[in-house]
C-alpha cells in the first residue's frame, strides 16, 4: 500500500535534483545538461523509495535489490555516455532554438516547460516502481527470473547499439552519413527498442502482485514518449534533411529489428 511517505518522498527528492541541475544549467550557460539529468533521475528515485521502504520498518527482498541494481546500471551507462557524448559540444541546438524563441523569458520557460516537466515525466516513467516498493514482500519467481533476463537484455541491447553508433561517428569519412553497421543495419533506433525492452523487463518483478496492473505505466509511457514525442519524431525530421538518408528511411525498420527492405 502507497503510504505518504513512498508518495511525498519521490516527489519532492526528484523536484530536487531537476532544480539543482537548473541551477547548475544556469552556472554553465547550458540548459542541455539535463540530458544527464534523466537518468540520475531514476537512480534518485529507486534510492529514495529503497530507504522510505526500510523507513516504514520493511525489509528489502531480493527482487527489491535487483530492481534497484538494474536500474542503476542502466541509467547511470545512460547518464556517462551522454555527458561523454556531448563534454566538448556546447548546448545542444534544440535548446539553443528555445533560448531564441523565449527571449527574456527563457530561463522561466527552461524551469517550468523543460525541467519541471522532464521530472513529472520521469515520475511517471517510473511510476510502476512506486507500487513495486510499496510490497512489503515482494517474492521473487519466475516473473522475476523473466524480468531479470528481458531487463539485461535490452540494457546490453541498448548499450551496444550507442557503442556502434559512437565508433562510427568518431569516422571522418562517415561524416554525413547514416550509421547502417551492427545493430543499426537491423533499425534505425536500436537504442530505443533496447531502452523499451528493458522498462517492460522491470514490469514482470511485479507480475503476480497487486502492483502487476502499475507495473504497466513505466514500459507504455516510455514507448509512447519515444516513438511519438521526443525520440524518433525529432530525429525523423533530422534525417529528412540529409541527402543520404533517403533510401536509409525507406529500406530500415523504425524499433523492430529486421532485415532492411529493397528501395523502391
Amino acid at each position: 500500500m502507497l503510504t505518504t511517505s513512498l508518495i511525498w518522498s519521490p516527489i519532492l527528492s526528484t523536484w530536487l535534483l531537476f532544480s539543482l541541475f537548473y541551477l547548475y544549467a544556469l552556472y554553465k550557460d547550458d540548459y542541455s545538461v539535463i540530458d544527464i539529468c534523466w537518468g540520475l533521475g531514476f537512480v534518485n528515485l529507486t534510492l529514495t523509495l529503497s530507504a522510505t521502504h526500510q523507513r516504514l520498518g520493511h525489509e528489502l527482498g531480493h527482487a527489491h535489490f535487483v530492481i534497484v541494481t538494474l536500474v542503476s546500471l542502466w541509467a547511470l551507462r545512460l547518464s556517462g555516455y551522454i555527458f561523454y557524448r556531448n563534454r566538448k559540444k556546447g548546448e545542444d541546438a534544440r535548446y539553443t532554438a528555445w533560448r531564441k524563441d523565449w527571449g527574456d523569458k527563457a530561463a522561466l520557460n527552461f524551469y517550468i516547460k523543460v525541467y519541471c516537466l522532464q521530472a513529472v515525466l520521469n515520475l511517471l516513467v517510473g511510476s510502476g516502481l512506486w507500487m513495486t516498493f510499496a510490497q512489503k514482500d515482494l517474492p521473487w519467481s519466475t516473473f522475476s527470473w523473466v524480468g531479470l533476463f528481458i531487463s539485461t537484455f535490452g540494457f546490453l541491447y541498448e548499450s551496444i547499439a550507442d557503442f556502434q553508433k559512437n565508433r562510427f561517428k568518431k569516422k571522418p569519412e562517415n561524416s554525413g552519413k547514416p550509421c547502417r553497421s551492427g545493430l543499426w543495419y537491423f533499425s534505425r533506433h536500436p537504442n530505443y527498442f533496447g531502452e523499451m525492452v528493458f522498462w517492460w523487463g522491470l514490469s514482470f518483478f511485479s507480475w503476480g502482485t497487486s502492483a502487476a496492473y502499475w507495473s504497466w505505466i513505466g514500459p507504455l509511457s516510455i514507448c509512447f514518449f519515444l516513438a511519438k514525442v521526443s525520440g524518433v519524431p525529432l530525429l525523423t525530421e533530422q534525417y529528412k534533411k540529409k541527402p543520404l538518408y533517403k533510401e536509409y528511411l525507406e529500406t530500415t525498420n523504425t524499433f523492430i529489428p529486421w532485415f532492411p527492405k529493397e528501395s523502391s
